[in-house]
Protein backbone atom coordinates (compact mmCIF):
# COMPACT_ATOMS: atom_id res chain seq x y z
CA UNK A 1 0.00 0.00 0.00
CA UNK A 2 1.45 3.30 -1.12
CA UNK A 3 0.83 6.47 0.88
CA UNK A 4 1.14 10.06 -0.27
CA UNK A 5 0.82 13.19 1.82
CA UNK A 6 -0.16 16.55 0.41
CA UNK A 7 -1.05 19.94 1.85
CA UNK A 8 -3.86 21.67 -0.04
CA UNK A 9 -3.46 25.33 -0.90
CA UNK A 10 -6.24 27.83 -1.38
CA UNK A 11 -5.77 27.63 -5.13
CA UNK A 12 -6.66 23.94 -5.13
CA UNK A 13 -9.98 24.42 -3.38
CA UNK A 14 -13.00 24.53 -5.67
CA UNK A 15 -16.15 25.69 -3.91
CA UNK A 16 -19.18 23.73 -5.09
CA UNK A 17 -21.64 25.72 -3.02
CA UNK A 18 -21.18 29.12 -1.42
CA UNK A 19 -22.41 28.67 2.15
CA UNK A 20 -22.22 31.42 4.74
CA UNK A 21 -18.97 31.94 6.66
CA UNK A 22 -20.76 32.34 9.98
CA UNK A 23 -18.86 30.93 12.96
CA UNK A 24 -19.88 27.34 13.52
CA UNK A 25 -20.48 26.55 9.86
CA UNK A 26 -18.37 24.30 7.68
CA UNK A 27 -18.46 25.31 4.05
CA UNK A 28 -19.08 22.88 1.24
CA UNK A 29 -16.04 22.61 -0.95
CA UNK A 30 -14.02 20.32 -3.16
CA UNK A 31 -10.32 19.78 -2.59
CA UNK A 32 -8.58 16.92 -4.29
CA UNK A 33 -5.08 16.02 -5.39
CA UNK A 34 -6.43 13.80 -8.16
CA UNK A 35 -6.10 15.31 -11.68
CA UNK A 36 -9.17 16.99 -13.12
CA UNK A 37 -9.35 14.56 -16.04
CA UNK A 38 -10.88 12.08 -13.61
CA UNK A 39 -14.00 14.20 -13.24
CA UNK A 40 -16.93 12.00 -14.09
CA UNK A 41 -14.93 8.79 -13.64
CA UNK A 42 -14.66 8.42 -9.89
CA UNK A 43 -16.65 8.73 -6.69
CA UNK A 44 -15.55 9.91 -3.27
CA UNK A 45 -17.34 7.89 -0.60
CA UNK A 46 -17.08 9.47 2.87
CA UNK A 47 -16.86 6.89 5.61
CA UNK A 48 -16.22 8.32 9.06
CA UNK A 49 -15.06 11.43 10.87
CA UNK A 50 -13.40 12.07 14.22
CA UNK A 51 -12.73 15.22 16.22
CA UNK A 52 -9.09 16.00 16.91
CA UNK A 53 -7.73 17.39 20.17
CA UNK A 54 -7.74 20.96 18.84
CA UNK A 55 -11.41 20.71 17.80
CA UNK A 56 -10.66 20.31 14.09
CA UNK A 57 -12.11 17.44 12.10
CA UNK A 58 -10.51 14.47 10.35
CA UNK A 59 -12.63 12.78 7.72
CA UNK A 60 -11.97 9.50 5.92
CA UNK A 61 -13.24 8.70 2.45
CA UNK A 62 -12.58 6.29 -0.39
CA UNK A 63 -12.08 7.00 -4.03
CA UNK A 64 -13.90 4.32 -5.96
CA UNK A 65 -13.44 4.29 -9.71
CA UNK A 66 -16.62 4.21 -11.80
CA UNK A 67 -14.58 2.94 -14.72
CA UNK A 68 -11.43 0.89 -14.76
CA UNK A 69 -9.59 3.41 -16.93
CA UNK A 70 -9.88 7.08 -17.73
CA UNK A 71 -10.46 8.54 -21.19
CA UNK A 72 -6.77 8.04 -22.02
CA UNK A 73 -6.94 4.38 -20.92
CA UNK A 74 -4.77 5.14 -17.93
CA UNK A 75 -5.45 3.06 -14.84
CA UNK A 76 -7.38 4.84 -12.08
CA UNK A 77 -6.24 3.65 -8.63
CA UNK A 78 -8.46 2.98 -5.67
CA UNK A 79 -7.54 5.37 -2.88
CA UNK A 80 -8.28 5.81 0.81
CA UNK A 81 -8.04 9.48 1.74
CA UNK A 82 -7.88 11.42 4.99
CA UNK A 83 -8.58 15.16 5.11
CA UNK A 84 -7.82 17.33 8.13
CA UNK A 85 -10.30 20.20 8.02
CA UNK A 86 -10.55 23.26 10.21
CA UNK A 87 -13.72 23.36 12.24
CA UNK A 88 -14.57 26.94 11.28
CA UNK A 89 -14.22 28.01 7.68
CA UNK A 90 -13.69 24.48 6.36
CA UNK A 91 -10.13 25.06 5.15
CA UNK A 92 -8.41 21.79 4.31
CA UNK A 93 -5.27 21.92 6.43
CA UNK A 94 -3.65 18.67 5.41
CA UNK A 95 -4.40 15.41 3.60
CA UNK A 96 -2.95 11.99 3.00
CA UNK A 97 -4.00 9.13 0.77
CA UNK A 98 -3.21 5.45 0.46
CA UNK A 99 -3.16 3.71 -2.89
CA UNK A 100 -4.26 0.10 -3.25
CA UNK A 101 -4.60 -1.32 -6.75
CA UNK A 102 -6.63 -4.25 -5.42
CA UNK A 103 -9.17 -1.95 -3.72
CA UNK A 104 -9.28 -1.80 0.06
CA UNK A 105 -12.40 -3.66 1.13
CA UNK A 106 -13.22 -1.57 4.16
CA UNK A 107 -11.39 1.04 6.21
CA UNK A 108 -12.30 2.28 9.67
CA UNK A 109 -11.24 5.58 11.23
CA UNK A 110 -11.32 5.46 15.03
CA UNK A 111 -9.73 7.13 18.03
CA UNK A 112 -8.31 5.64 21.23
CA UNK A 113 -10.19 6.36 24.45
CA UNK A 114 -7.63 5.43 27.13
CA UNK A 115 -4.25 6.87 26.21
CA UNK A 116 -2.20 10.05 26.40
CA UNK A 117 -0.06 8.92 23.47
CA UNK A 118 -0.13 11.46 20.65
CA UNK A 119 -0.53 8.55 18.19
CA UNK A 120 -4.13 8.00 19.25
CA UNK A 121 -5.81 7.95 15.84
CA UNK A 122 -6.35 4.57 14.22
CA UNK A 123 -6.80 3.45 10.63
CA UNK A 124 -8.03 -0.13 10.46
CA UNK A 125 -8.31 -1.99 7.17
CA UNK A 126 -8.70 -5.58 5.99
CA UNK A 127 -5.98 -7.13 3.88
CA UNK A 128 -6.06 -10.48 2.11
CA UNK A 129 -2.42 -11.36 1.54
CA UNK A 130 -1.97 -15.08 2.34
CA UNK A 131 -5.23 -15.09 4.27
CA UNK A 132 -7.45 -12.53 5.91
CA UNK A 133 -5.89 -10.02 8.31
CA UNK A 134 -6.64 -6.71 9.95
CA UNK A 135 -4.02 -3.98 9.78
CA UNK A 136 -3.92 -1.12 12.30
CA UNK A 137 -1.96 2.07 11.64
CA UNK A 138 -1.50 4.66 14.40
CA UNK A 139 -1.02 8.36 13.62
CA UNK A 140 -1.11 11.74 15.31
CA UNK A 141 -3.29 14.78 14.63
CA UNK A 142 -0.79 16.03 12.03
CA UNK A 143 -1.19 12.80 9.99
CA UNK A 144 2.25 11.50 10.96
CA UNK A 145 2.19 7.70 11.16
CA UNK A 146 4.19 5.69 13.69
CA UNK A 147 5.35 2.59 11.83
CA UNK A 148 6.70 1.04 15.05
CA UNK A 149 3.18 0.80 16.46
CA UNK A 150 1.65 -0.77 13.35
CA UNK A 151 -0.04 -4.13 13.98
CA UNK A 152 -1.25 -6.81 11.56
CA UNK A 153 -3.02 -9.91 12.81
CA UNK A 154 -5.13 -12.72 11.30
CA UNK A 155 -8.90 -12.83 11.56
CA UNK A 156 -11.37 -15.51 10.34
CA UNK A 157 -11.33 -16.19 6.61
CA UNK A 158 -15.13 -15.90 6.54
CA UNK A 159 -14.87 -12.13 6.86
CA UNK A 160 -15.95 -10.54 3.58
CA UNK A 161 -17.17 -7.10 2.58
CA UNK A 162 -20.30 -7.67 4.67
CA UNK A 163 -18.70 -7.24 8.09
CA UNK A 164 -18.66 -4.50 10.69
CA UNK A 165 -15.73 -3.33 12.77
CA UNK A 166 -15.80 -0.78 15.59
CA UNK A 167 -13.48 0.32 18.39
CA UNK A 168 -15.32 0.33 21.71
CA UNK A 169 -14.69 2.48 24.78
CA UNK A 170 -12.35 -0.18 26.21
CA UNK A 171 -10.19 0.19 23.08
CA UNK A 172 -11.07 -3.29 21.92
CA UNK A 173 -11.86 -4.08 18.29
CA UNK A 174 -15.34 -5.59 17.90
CA UNK A 175 -16.03 -7.59 14.74
CA UNK A 176 -19.24 -9.09 13.47
CA UNK A 177 -19.45 -11.22 10.34
CA UNK A 178 -21.37 -14.12 8.84
CA UNK A 179 -20.09 -17.66 8.51
CA UNK A 180 -22.14 -18.91 5.60
CA UNK A 181 -20.66 -22.42 5.81
CA UNK A 182 -21.96 -22.90 9.34
CA UNK A 183 -25.02 -20.61 8.89
CA UNK A 184 -23.88 -18.45 11.80
CA UNK A 185 -23.62 -14.79 12.74
CA UNK A 186 -20.33 -14.35 14.60
CA UNK A 187 -18.99 -11.74 17.01
CA UNK A 188 -15.36 -11.37 18.13
CA UNK A 189 -13.37 -9.11 20.46
CA UNK A 190 -9.70 -8.38 19.75
CA UNK A 191 -7.14 -6.35 21.64
CA UNK A 192 -5.08 -3.77 19.79
CA UNK A 193 -2.17 -6.22 19.77
CA UNK A 194 -4.27 -8.77 17.88
CA UNK A 195 -5.11 -10.96 20.87
CA UNK A 196 -8.46 -12.73 20.46
CA UNK A 197 -10.30 -12.15 23.75
CA UNK A 198 -13.80 -13.51 23.19
CA UNK A 199 -16.08 -14.93 20.49
CA UNK A 200 -19.76 -15.75 20.20
CA UNK A 201 -21.74 -17.32 17.35
CA UNK A 202 -25.48 -17.57 16.78
CA UNK A 203 -27.03 -20.10 14.45
CA UNK A 204 -29.46 -19.01 11.77
CA UNK A 205 -32.33 -20.36 13.86
CA UNK A 206 -31.58 -17.74 16.58
CA UNK A 207 -30.15 -14.79 14.65
CA UNK A 208 -31.27 -15.22 11.01
CA UNK A 209 -28.81 -14.59 8.22
CA UNK A 210 -31.28 -15.34 5.41
CA UNK A 211 -35.05 -15.01 4.95
CA UNK A 212 -37.50 -16.66 2.54
CA UNK A 213 -35.96 -14.68 -0.32
CA UNK A 214 -32.48 -15.66 0.77
CA UNK A 215 -31.68 -12.12 1.84
CA UNK A 216 -31.20 -10.35 5.17
CA UNK A 217 -29.57 -6.96 5.22
CA UNK A 218 -27.08 -5.88 7.89
CA UNK A 219 -27.24 -2.18 8.61
CA UNK A 220 -24.88 -1.62 11.48
CA UNK A 221 -23.08 -2.37 14.72
CA UNK A 222 -22.60 0.22 17.44
CA UNK A 223 -21.79 0.50 21.13
CA UNK A 224 -24.88 1.35 23.16
CA UNK A 225 -23.46 2.25 26.56
CA UNK A 226 -20.52 2.22 28.95
CA UNK A 227 -22.10 1.11 32.21
CA UNK A 228 -22.92 -1.59 31.47
CA UNK A 229 -21.03 -2.02 28.22
CA UNK A 230 -23.16 -3.29 25.35
CA UNK A 231 -23.66 -3.26 21.61
CA UNK A 232 -26.48 -2.88 19.08
CA UNK A 233 -26.62 -5.05 15.96
CA UNK A 234 -29.45 -4.35 13.52
CA UNK A 235 -30.73 -4.72 9.98
CA UNK A 236 -33.74 -5.86 7.94
CA UNK A 237 -35.41 -8.87 6.33
CA UNK A 238 -37.14 -8.35 3.00
CA UNK A 239 -40.26 -10.18 1.83
CA UNK A 240 -41.23 -8.07 -1.16
CA UNK A 241 -38.70 -6.37 -3.40
CA UNK A 242 -41.11 -3.54 -4.26
CA UNK A 243 -39.80 -1.84 -1.07
CA UNK A 244 -43.14 -2.10 0.73
CA UNK A 245 -42.92 -5.28 2.77
CA UNK A 246 -40.32 -6.50 5.20
CA UNK A 247 -39.21 -6.63 8.82
CA UNK A 248 -36.58 -4.61 10.63
CA UNK A 249 -34.74 -6.30 13.46
CA UNK A 250 -32.29 -5.40 16.19
CA UNK A 251 -30.37 -7.08 18.99
CA UNK A 252 -29.11 -5.49 22.18
CA UNK A 253 -26.01 -7.42 23.27
CA UNK A 254 -23.99 -7.35 26.48
CA UNK A 255 -20.19 -7.10 26.65
CA UNK A 256 -19.87 -10.87 26.02
CA UNK A 257 -22.27 -10.68 23.04
CA UNK A 258 -25.11 -12.40 24.90
CA UNK A 259 -28.55 -11.23 23.74
CA UNK A 260 -30.18 -8.94 26.31
CA UNK A 261 -33.15 -8.01 24.16
CA UNK A 262 -34.27 -8.64 20.60
CA UNK A 263 -36.62 -6.50 18.52
CA UNK A 264 -38.56 -7.12 15.34
CA UNK A 265 -40.89 -4.65 13.65
CA UNK A 266 -43.19 -5.85 10.89
CA UNK A 267 -44.03 -3.49 8.03
CA UNK A 268 -47.68 -4.51 7.83
CA UNK A 269 -48.79 -3.21 11.24
CA UNK A 270 -52.55 -2.82 11.14
CA UNK A 271 -53.96 0.63 11.68
CA UNK A 272 -50.94 2.57 10.44
CA UNK A 273 -51.66 5.16 7.72
CA UNK A 274 -48.44 4.47 5.82
CA UNK A 275 -46.15 1.76 4.59
CA UNK A 276 -42.38 1.37 5.03
CA UNK A 277 -39.42 1.34 2.67
CA UNK A 278 -37.51 -1.45 4.34
CA UNK A 279 -34.84 -2.13 1.74
CA UNK A 280 -33.91 1.49 1.26
CA UNK A 281 -30.24 1.88 2.29
CA UNK A 282 -30.97 5.10 4.25
CA UNK A 283 -33.22 3.57 6.88
CA UNK A 284 -33.67 1.09 9.70
CA UNK A 285 -31.28 2.59 12.27
CA UNK A 286 -31.44 1.48 15.90
CA UNK A 287 -30.39 2.79 19.32
CA UNK A 288 -31.16 0.70 22.40
CA UNK A 289 -31.67 2.16 25.87
CA UNK A 290 -30.37 -0.80 27.88
CA UNK A 291 -33.69 -1.23 29.70
CA UNK A 292 -35.65 -3.18 27.11
CA UNK A 293 -36.67 -0.16 25.04
CA UNK A 294 -35.12 0.94 21.76
CA UNK A 295 -35.49 3.57 19.04
CA UNK A 296 -35.78 2.76 15.34
CA UNK A 297 -35.70 5.25 12.47
CA UNK A 298 -37.54 4.17 9.32
CA UNK A 299 -38.50 5.59 5.95
CA UNK A 300 -42.24 5.71 5.35
CA UNK A 301 -44.70 6.63 2.62
CA UNK A 302 -48.26 7.85 3.00
CA UNK A 303 -48.76 7.64 -0.74
CA UNK A 304 -46.62 6.30 -3.59
CA UNK A 305 -45.41 9.86 -4.31
CA UNK A 306 -45.16 11.20 -0.73
CA UNK A 307 -42.45 9.98 1.60
CA UNK A 308 -41.45 10.76 5.14
CA UNK A 309 -39.32 9.40 7.96
CA UNK A 310 -40.16 8.41 11.52
CA UNK A 311 -38.46 7.61 14.84
CA UNK A 312 -40.31 4.90 16.74
CA UNK A 313 -39.82 3.98 20.40
CA UNK A 314 -40.53 0.30 21.05
CA UNK A 315 -40.72 -1.77 24.23
CA UNK A 316 -39.18 -5.17 24.97
CA UNK A 317 -42.10 -6.85 23.15
CA UNK A 318 -41.37 -4.87 19.97
CA UNK A 319 -44.54 -2.85 20.43
CA UNK A 320 -44.43 0.76 19.23
CA UNK A 321 -45.17 2.87 22.31
CA UNK A 322 -44.40 6.28 20.80
CA UNK A 323 -43.21 7.86 17.57
CA UNK A 324 -42.39 11.19 15.95
CA UNK A 325 -42.82 11.78 12.21
CA UNK A 326 -40.90 14.11 9.92
CA UNK A 327 -42.28 15.30 6.62
CA UNK A 328 -41.54 19.04 6.77
CA UNK A 329 -42.09 19.50 3.04
CA UNK A 330 -45.28 17.43 2.48
CA UNK A 331 -45.53 17.72 -1.28
CA UNK A 332 -45.99 15.14 -4.06
CA UNK A 333 -42.75 13.42 -5.09
CA UNK A 334 -41.00 14.64 -1.93
CA UNK A 335 -38.68 11.86 -0.74
CA UNK A 336 -37.48 12.00 2.86
CA UNK A 337 -34.69 9.57 3.72
CA UNK A 338 -32.82 8.98 6.97
CA UNK A 339 -29.05 9.50 7.15
CA UNK A 340 -27.97 8.52 10.66
CA UNK A 341 -29.12 8.54 14.27
CA UNK A 342 -26.86 8.92 17.34
CA UNK A 343 -27.11 9.85 21.01
CA UNK A 344 -25.52 12.99 22.37
CA UNK A 345 -23.74 13.24 25.73
CA UNK A 346 -27.01 14.05 27.54
CA UNK A 347 -28.91 11.03 26.22
CA UNK A 348 -30.91 12.96 23.63
CA UNK A 349 -31.18 11.62 20.10
CA UNK A 350 -29.82 13.46 17.06
CA UNK A 351 -31.29 12.34 13.75
CA UNK A 352 -30.32 13.59 10.31
CA UNK A 353 -32.32 13.12 7.12
CA UNK A 354 -32.58 14.73 3.72
CA UNK A 355 -35.50 15.58 1.49
CA UNK A 356 -35.73 16.07 -2.23
CA UNK A 357 -38.37 16.25 -4.89
CA UNK A 358 -38.44 17.13 -8.56
CA UNK A 359 -39.41 20.76 -7.94
CA UNK A 360 -37.51 22.76 -5.35
CA UNK A 361 -37.80 21.45 -1.78
CA UNK A 362 -34.25 20.15 -1.32
CA UNK A 363 -32.60 20.19 2.09
CA UNK A 364 -30.48 18.41 4.67
CA UNK A 365 -32.02 18.42 8.14
CA UNK A 366 -30.88 17.56 11.66
CA UNK A 367 -33.29 17.29 14.57
CA UNK A 368 -32.72 16.64 18.26
CA UNK A 369 -35.38 14.85 20.32
CA UNK A 370 -35.40 13.94 23.99
CA UNK A 371 -35.91 10.32 25.20
CA UNK A 372 -39.70 10.91 25.11
CA UNK A 373 -39.42 11.97 21.43
CA UNK A 374 -40.22 15.63 22.06
CA UNK A 375 -38.53 17.73 19.36
CA UNK A 376 -35.97 20.08 20.93
CA UNK A 377 -34.79 21.75 17.71
CA UNK A 378 -34.58 21.38 13.95
CA UNK A 379 -31.97 22.84 11.58
CA UNK A 380 -32.06 22.90 7.78
CA UNK A 381 -29.28 23.39 5.26
CA UNK A 382 -28.11 22.63 1.71
CA UNK A 383 -31.01 24.07 -0.27
CA UNK A 384 -30.64 23.23 -3.95
CA UNK A 385 -32.38 23.52 -7.27
CA UNK A 386 -33.78 20.56 -9.15
CA UNK A 387 -34.04 18.53 -11.23
CA UNK A 388 -30.32 17.96 -10.91
CA UNK A 389 -29.14 21.41 -11.86
CA UNK A 390 -25.79 22.95 -11.03
CA UNK A 391 -25.16 21.35 -7.64
CA UNK A 392 -26.50 18.42 -5.66
CA UNK A 393 -25.41 16.59 -2.54
CA UNK A 394 -25.86 13.04 -1.38
CA UNK A 395 -25.58 12.91 2.43
CA UNK A 396 -24.16 9.65 3.70
CA UNK A 397 -23.65 9.95 7.45
CA UNK A 398 -23.81 12.13 10.55
CA UNK A 399 -21.57 12.33 13.62
CA UNK A 400 -22.27 13.74 17.08
CA UNK A 401 -19.02 14.82 18.73
CA UNK A 402 -18.34 14.86 22.44
CA UNK A 403 -18.58 18.64 22.74
CA UNK A 404 -22.07 18.75 21.24
CA UNK A 405 -21.24 19.52 17.61
CA UNK A 406 -23.29 17.72 14.96
CA UNK A 407 -21.62 17.11 11.60
CA UNK A 408 -23.35 15.90 8.44
CA UNK A 409 -21.22 14.94 5.46
CA UNK A 410 -21.36 13.11 2.16
CA UNK A 411 -20.80 13.47 -1.57
CA UNK A 412 -21.29 16.45 -3.81
CA UNK A 413 -21.63 16.53 -7.54
CA UNK A 414 -21.78 19.54 -9.80
CA UNK A 415 -23.31 18.97 -13.19
CA UNK A 416 -24.26 20.80 -16.34
CA UNK A 417 -26.31 18.19 -18.15
CA UNK A 418 -29.40 18.27 -20.34
CA UNK A 419 -31.31 15.13 -19.42
CA UNK A 420 -33.85 15.69 -22.19
CA UNK A 421 -31.11 15.85 -24.81
CA UNK A 422 -28.21 13.74 -23.61
CA UNK A 423 -26.40 14.17 -26.93
CA UNK A 424 -26.18 17.92 -26.31
CA UNK A 425 -22.53 18.89 -27.07
CA UNK A 426 -22.61 21.36 -24.16
CA UNK A 427 -23.14 18.59 -21.61
CA UNK A 428 -20.32 18.37 -19.07
CA UNK A 429 -19.32 15.40 -16.89
CA UNK A 430 -20.03 15.27 -13.18
CA UNK A 431 -17.48 16.76 -10.82
CA UNK A 432 -17.63 14.94 -7.51
CA UNK A 433 -16.20 15.93 -4.17
CA UNK A 434 -17.12 16.15 -0.48
CA UNK A 435 -19.39 18.36 1.54
CA UNK A 436 -19.30 18.86 5.29
CA UNK A 437 -21.95 20.73 7.24
CA UNK A 438 -21.65 21.65 10.91
CA UNK A 439 -25.36 21.67 11.66
CA UNK A 440 -25.12 22.61 15.34
CA UNK A 441 -22.41 23.76 17.73
CA UNK A 442 -23.02 23.87 21.48
CA UNK A 443 -19.44 24.94 22.29
CA UNK A 444 -19.78 28.29 20.55
CA UNK A 445 -23.47 28.64 21.46
CA UNK A 446 -24.19 29.47 17.86
CA UNK A 447 -27.76 30.73 17.55
CA UNK A 448 -27.35 32.41 14.15
CA UNK A 449 -26.41 30.09 11.32
CA UNK A 450 -26.66 32.51 8.43
CA UNK A 451 -28.94 32.19 5.47
CA UNK A 452 -27.68 28.75 4.48
CA UNK A 453 -28.49 27.23 7.89
CA UNK A 454 -31.95 27.99 9.16
CA UNK A 455 -34.36 26.94 11.92
CA UNK A 456 -37.13 26.78 9.35
CA UNK A 457 -37.90 25.45 5.86
CA UNK A 458 -39.70 27.19 2.99
CA UNK A 459 -41.38 25.58 -0.02
CA UNK A 460 -42.10 25.61 -2.90
CA UNK A 461 -39.56 27.78 -4.68
CA UNK A 462 -40.26 28.69 -7.48
CA UNK A 463 -43.80 29.45 -6.29
CA UNK A 464 -47.13 30.08 -8.00
CA UNK A 465 -49.42 31.55 -5.34
CA UNK A 466 -48.36 30.66 -1.79
CA UNK A 467 -45.15 29.95 0.13
CA UNK A 468 -45.31 27.46 3.01
CA UNK A 469 -43.02 27.63 6.06
CA UNK A 470 -42.13 24.97 8.62
CA UNK A 471 -40.40 26.09 11.88
CA UNK A 472 -38.23 24.51 14.55
CA UNK A 473 -40.06 24.43 17.92
CA UNK A 474 -37.27 26.43 19.64
CA UNK A 475 -37.89 29.62 17.60
CA UNK A 476 -40.81 32.05 17.39
CA UNK A 477 -41.40 34.06 14.19
CA UNK A 478 -42.29 37.73 14.53
CA UNK A 479 -42.78 38.92 10.96
CA UNK A 480 -42.58 37.90 7.32
CA UNK A 481 -41.47 40.59 4.87
CA UNK A 482 -41.29 40.44 1.08
CA UNK A 483 -39.02 42.82 -0.87
CA UNK A 484 -38.46 43.37 -4.56
CA UNK A 485 -34.95 43.25 -6.00
CA UNK A 486 -34.62 47.03 -5.49
CA UNK A 487 -35.08 46.59 -1.74
CA UNK A 488 -38.63 47.99 -1.56
CA UNK A 489 -41.04 46.37 0.91
CA UNK A 490 -43.90 44.77 -1.06
CA UNK A 491 -45.86 42.81 1.56
CA UNK A 492 -45.63 42.06 5.27
CA UNK A 493 -47.25 39.48 7.58
CA UNK A 494 -47.45 39.93 11.36
CA UNK A 495 -49.42 36.71 11.82
CA UNK A 496 -50.20 33.49 9.90
CA UNK A 497 -46.49 32.68 9.71
CA UNK A 498 -47.05 29.24 8.16
CA UNK A 499 -48.07 30.72 4.78
CA UNK A 500 -47.20 33.79 2.72
CA UNK A 501 -49.46 34.93 -0.11
CA UNK A 502 -47.77 35.60 -3.48
CA UNK A 503 -50.97 35.75 -5.53
CA UNK A 504 -51.32 38.78 -7.80
CA UNK A 505 -47.61 39.59 -7.88
CA UNK A 506 -45.75 39.86 -11.17
CA UNK A 507 -43.51 36.97 -12.17
CA UNK A 508 -39.89 37.55 -11.21
CA UNK A 509 -37.48 37.48 -8.25
CA UNK A 510 -38.21 38.65 -4.71
CA UNK A 511 -36.53 38.41 -1.30
CA UNK A 512 -38.40 36.87 1.64
CA UNK A 513 -37.19 37.98 5.08
CA UNK A 514 -38.14 35.97 8.18
CA UNK A 515 -37.76 37.89 11.46
CA UNK A 516 -37.73 36.15 14.86
CA UNK A 517 -38.41 37.49 18.36
CA UNK A 518 -34.84 36.75 19.47
CA UNK A 519 -33.61 39.36 16.99
CA UNK A 520 -32.31 36.99 14.32
CA UNK A 521 -33.53 37.22 10.76
CA UNK A 522 -32.97 35.31 7.54
CA UNK A 523 -33.44 36.21 3.88
CA UNK A 524 -33.74 34.12 0.75
CA UNK A 525 -34.50 34.72 -2.90
CA UNK A 526 -37.97 33.66 -4.03
CA UNK A 527 -38.87 33.11 -7.68
CA UNK A 528 -42.49 33.88 -8.59
CA UNK A 529 -43.74 32.00 -11.63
Amino acid sequence: MKKNKTTCTVGKIIFLMALMTTTGVLQAQHCDSIPNHLAGHYCLWPGNAIQLADGNILIECKQDSLTTNDINQEFIPYLVKYYKISRYGAAIMDSIFFEDTNSVAQDILEQLHKTDNKYRNLMINRITANGTCLNIKFFDDDLNFNDELEVTFPVPEEITNGYFCILDSNDDIILTYRNWTESETCFARYGLDGTLKHTKAYHDSIMPITDSLGYVRQDGLRQNGNNPLGYDYFGAKVRNLNMKEGTVWGYELDSLFNIRHSFELNDSISGYPYYYYTINPYSDLMISQGDGTAYFSRNIGWQPTRWGTVIQKVNEYSEVIDEVQFQPCPRPNNQVKGINMEKDRDGNICYSFFGLDMDSCHYVATVKVDPDLNILWERYAMRMQAPYQEFMCEPTTMKVFGDGAVLVFGQTFAINWDFNNQSNPNNQPWLRGLFLTLMYDEVENVAEFGNAFRPYLTYPNPVHDQICLHYSPDVQPKALELYDMQGRLIRKHNDNFEHFDMEGLLAGQYVLKVVFYDGTNYSEKIIKK
